[in-house]
C-alpha cells in the first residue's frame, strides 16, 4: 500500500507541538521555510564537522571562535573511535517502511519514516550503534522522539538493537544522551499493551496521532509557547 505521507523527526515534532501548524507546513505548504541566522550558522558548523570527520581537523579552517575548542574535542573523540576499529559515517540519509524494512530515503511509495543522521558509528564486534547529532546554542533535554526515530531507522539498516544516541553541543561541549534498545519494536502493532510498553513510546504515540489526523482530516489548533512567533496567521492562537 502506498503511504500518503512520509514522516520524519522534524515534522512529527511539529505535529506534537501543534497539529494545525503541521498541516499548514507539510500538507497545505502554505508556510514558506525561512532560514534564520541561527539556522544558517548551524548549517555551516555541520558542514565543517562533516568535513573534519572525513578528513581530519587539520583539513579544515574553523572560522567560528565560540565553538572551536569544543568542536575540536568532539572531532578528536570521533577519530579515537575510528582508530579503534569503529566504522564512522557522517550525514547519512536513512529510511524504513512501516513494517521495519530498509528503504531508499527518496522512495515515495514505501517510505514511512526517514531521518538524516549527522554521525553514526558501528563496530564489527559490538551490538551497539553510536549516533551523534551536532547542536549549537542552548542545551535542552535529550529529544526522545528524534532519538527513537534515528534508532529505528538504523535498526532497519544494520539490525543492531542497542543504541547510544546523543546531542553534542558545539558551543559549550556538553553532550545529552540516552541508551535505547529497540529490539522487537513493531510500528504496525495495535495491541494496547505493546503500544503502552514500547521503548519508543514518544515516537509511536506521535505516529499514531498523526495518522489519525491525516485519515480524519482534523488538525487541532494547539496553543503552546511558540504561538507568539508562529507564521500560521490563520490560526486563532497565532501571535498570542
Amino acid at each position: 500500500m502506498e503511504n500518503k505521507f512520509v514522516f520524519s523527526p522534524s515534522n512529527l515534532k511539529t505535529f506534537v507541538q501543534c497539529p494545525y501548524k503541521f498541516k499548514a507546513m507539510n500538507i497545505d505548504k502554505s508556510v514558506p521555510y525561512v532560514q534564520n541566522e541561527a539556522a544558517k550558522r548551524g548549517e555551516h558548523l555541520h558542514e565543517l564537522m562533516e568535513q573534519a570527520v572525513k578528513t581530519g581537523w587539520n583539513s579544515i579552517v574553523w572560522d567560528d571562535d565560540k565553538s572551536r575548542a569544543n568542536a575540536k574535542a568532539f572531532i578528536d573523540s570521533v577519530w579515537a573511535l575510528k582508530n579503534n576499529g569503529w566504522v564512522v559515517e557522517t550525514e547519512a540519509s536513512i529510511a524504513m517502511t512501516r513494517d521495519g524494512k530498509p528503504v531508499d530515503y527518496f522512495d515515495k511509495k514505501d517510505n514511512y519514516l526517514r531521518c538524516r543522521i549527522d554521525l553514526w558509528a558501528v563496530h564489527p564486534q559490538k551490538d551497539l550503534t553510536i549516533i551523534l547529532d551536532w547542536k549549537s546554542g542552548q542545551v535542552y533535554e535529550a529529544d526522545k522522539l528524534q532519538l527513537q526515530a534515528n534508532a529505528l531507522c538504523m535498526q532497519a539498516q544494520f539490525k543492531a538493537s542497542k543504541y547510544m544516541i546523543g546531542f553534542a553541543y558545539l558551543d559549550n561541549g556538553k553532550v545529552k544522551y540516552e541508551n535505547i534498545d529497540v529490539k522487537g519494536v513493531d510500528l504496525t502493532s495495535t495491541d494496547p499493551l505493546t503500544f503502552a510498553t514500547s521503548p519508543c513510546l514518544e515516537l509511536v504515540l506521535a505516529l499514531d496521532n498523526a495518522n489519525h489526523a491525516l485519515q480524519s482530516g482534523k488538525f487541532l489548533q494547539n496553543k503552546n509557547r511558540f504561538c507568539r512567533w508562529c507564521p500560521v496567521t490563520e490560526c486563532a492562537h497565532s501571535g498570542k
